[in-house]
């Protein structure tokens, strides 16, 4: 295997992200044209259906994404033969029964709700979401990231074309077959290359011994997996729909929405990049003192990125909303910001949660997850009947905050690896004094406001390091292992 020896922690985070980030920044880049070329009712509509697809496989992968990523990359660092075959056996049996669940599920949903899209169109979107969510799994686990990258950039910039194309003819139409289309393309195109490798590990590498765990232990783990997503996908993802749909209209989910997307576009890039975390520590689980200085860097590195993202986000979610959305959507500025004072610390502590999975502490994520799903669903319950919308995005990061602070408890006192303050803390105060110095200065359109991240991010970098709150090291070698990874 071509990618073994290259196998280390900030090698998996940088590749990983740059694999997975053009297709979040497809996603976002429709979301934008659909908003401006559909009513604000149909956007609304939309977003509904993209957030019951996401929901379904949230509810409905009966765990078969945490199996994978714990027990592939092991089967593929050992070339394990056997245990490659037994994986992939029980990974198509799962997925036919989501898939027969998928369709029930859907099925109900229509006897719910309006809606105005026929239910085979949709149940094509569900499929085509369950084909790619699974095969990226695999790709990720077997570490071919390279070929990813060019993919993704390959299928994206088709979806964007045909978008572009198709929306006069096909209005609402054209935002699920882009999507549909980006889906299935991506999905054939990993499963093509994860058969060519699996070909020439059969012919060239003999199994291993190790096989996975009989049926009864698999059953209860792949159960801790699937509760603790439905749980975290919960708080993460746009469950609160479910329920604002029952008190306002498309036209004002549309503006949630819109606010949701806008912290999404700084949030998922940023939980792309500890989500390799995943897989590291699933290979190294048992070397306790690698594990924890590990750990402890990263997460200083992280946090220190984090901080002045988020700063900035939040200091410009009003210009941001105008520039992208027009000002058709002025009011989600506001749930933006709420909603931001969650995911700020909220993307810190994703890193506790990959971290946590990747070393098997199933029972903990399922406890805190199931806490943290309890406060959340009870906290809507009362806010958005008194405060609407904005009681939905303050419920959702005051629980954040609860998940974050019990993910780095139990890291510490129970884990025992040692959990940065001093530096994420400094890192936090330098951003946010930068930041708000500025604010207002060229944001009049989306070319200055680009020239001002650069200019405070590079005055944030030259800082910290002057500072010593990040190592200059890493800075070079992960410049110069992207410049060898696209070229």
């Amino acid at each position: 295997m071509s990618q073994a020896p290259h196998i280390r922690l900030s090698n998996i985070t940088l590749l990983n992200f740059l694999s997975k980030i053009v297709f979040y920044l497809f996603v976002f880049t429709v979301g934008i044209i659909s908003s401006r070329k559909l009513t604000s009712h149909v956007f609304g509509e939309v977003q509904f259906l993209s957030f019951l697809v996401g929901l379904s496989w949230m509810g409905l992968n009966f765990g078969l994404p945490g199996m994978l990523a714990k027990f592939w990359p092991s089967a593929i660092l050992k070339h394990n033969g056997k245990l490659i075959h037994q994986l992939l056996k029980r990974a198509l049996l799962t997925a036919c029964i989501s898939i027969i669940a998928h369709v029930i599920f859907i099925i109900i949903i229509y006897q719910i709700v309006i809606i105005h899209i026929s239910f085979v169109h949709l149940m094509f979107w569900t499929f085509s979401n369950i084909s790619l969510a699974v095969t990226s799994v695999l790709m990720q686990a077997t570490y071919r990231y390279k070929q990813s990258f060019y993919l993704n950039l390959f299928a994206c910039l088709l979806g964007l074309g045909f978008l572009l194309l198709s929306f006069s003819q096909l209005q609402q139409l054209a935002y699920l077959y882009c999507f549909i289309f980006v889906n299935l393309f991506l999905s054939i195109g990993y499963c093509l290359l994860l058969s060519k490798y699996l070909f020439t590990l059969e012919e060239t590498t003999e199994s291993g011994h190790e096989e996975i765990p009989p049926a009864n232990s698999w059953l209860r783990t792949s159960a801790y997996f699937a509760i603790s997503a439905i749980l975290a996908g919960i708080l993460w993802q746009r469950f609160e729909l479910s329920l604002l749909k029952h008190y306002y209209n498309f036209d004002q989910l549309a503006v949630y929405a819109i606010a949701f997307t806008l912290v999404s576009l700084f949030a998922e890039p940023l939980k792309l990049i500890p989500s390799g975390l995943l897989y590291y520590f699933s290979g190294i689980q048992h070397q306790q003192e690698k594990a924890s200085a590990k750990f402890s860097d990263f997460f200083i590195h992280f946090v220190w990125l984090v901080s002045f993202c988020g700063a900035f986000f939040y200091a410009h979610t009003d210009e941001m909303v105008v520039l992208f959305y027009t000002d058709k959507y002025a009011a989600a500025a506001e749930y933006a910001r709420y909603l931001l004072l969650g995911f700020i610390p909220g993307i810190c502590g994703y890193v506790f949660m990959n971290m946590h999975t990747g070393l098997g502490r199933a029972r903990f994520l399922f406890i805190q997850d199931s806490l943290c799903a309890l406060l959340f669903i009870t906290g809507l319950g009362f806010a958005i009947p008194w405060f609407g919308l904005m009681g939905a995005a303050l419920a959702k990061s005051a629980v954040m905050i609860i998940s974050v602070i019990s993910g780095a408890w139990y890291t510490q006192y129970h884990l025992r690896y040692d959990l940065p303050i001093v530096k994420p803390l400094l890192s936090f105060l330098i951003a946010f004094v930068l930041v708000y110095l500025s604010r207002g200065m060229f944001a009049e359109n989306l070319i200055l406001l680009s020239i001002k991240v650069v200019i405070l991010f590079g005055l944030y970098l030259i800082i910290s390091l002057s500072m010593g709150l990040i190592r200059r090291d890493l800075i070079n070698e992960t410049m110069g292992r992207i410049k060898n990874y696209v070229i």
